[in-house]
């Protein structure tokens, strides 16, 4: 179920000051695309798909120290204790901007960051997903699960990023709360 048939497909992390900002042109016209909102800044480390020098793929993964909450956890009510995975801030990473606009990105994608998040230690991968988004992981064979405690807080999701952001969290179907393993993405 993991294979990556595209040869021509490349994913790195962005390095150079050119790639980044190539990498945030393509994430922000593609959210307002796709989601018909303003994102807010983008923050973390930028992991970008290509064929040839076409961008056609981003995540995002975002760490934390162990007593700071991701960015995403401010979204919901949730009670960490009652996660279907352990979720220790330590060993968990925050993807965002999972963005695919070709056949066999996705997996090329995600897989590239679960390799840099082991990396640094991280076991899990920690997102905020519409469900379509969520079915394609498990197609991809990973095992991704609905926090099913949490509760998206519109309130504080406008705090955060703002009302031209706010349409992808009012617009059904709504986003969720997941986690999954990285260790599949290593094989």
């Amino acid at each position: 179920m993991m294979s990556v048939s595209n040869p021509l497909i490349t994913a790195s992390i962005v390095v150079t000051q050119k790639e980044h900002d190539e990498a945030i042109v393509y994430i922000e016209s593609s959210m307002r695309k796709i989601f018909r909102c303003e994102p807010p800044p983008t923050r973390g480390a930028i992991c970008i798909a290509r064929i040839h020098d076409r961008i056609v793929g981003s995540l995002v993964l975002q760490s934390t120290k162990h007593d700071c909450p991701f960015p995403i956890e401010d979204h919901y009510d949730f009670d960490p204790k009652e996660m279907p995975f352990p979720f220790s801030r330590s060993e968990v990473v925050q993807a965002t901007r999972w963005i695919a606009t070709e056949p066999g990105v996705s997996l090329r994608v995600v897989k590239a960051c679960g390799w840099i998040a082991h990396g640094f230690e991280k076991r899990y991968m920690f997102i905020e997903a519409k469900p379509y988004s969520v079915e394609r992981l498990c197609e991809l064979g990973l095992d991704c699960r609905i926090v099913k405690n949490a509760v998206l807080v519109p309130e504080r999701v406008r705090e955060s990023v703002g009302e031209a952001g706010i349409f992808y969290y009012t617009e059904h179907p709504l986003p969720t709360l997941c986690i999954f393993p990285i260790a599949p993405l290593l094989i």
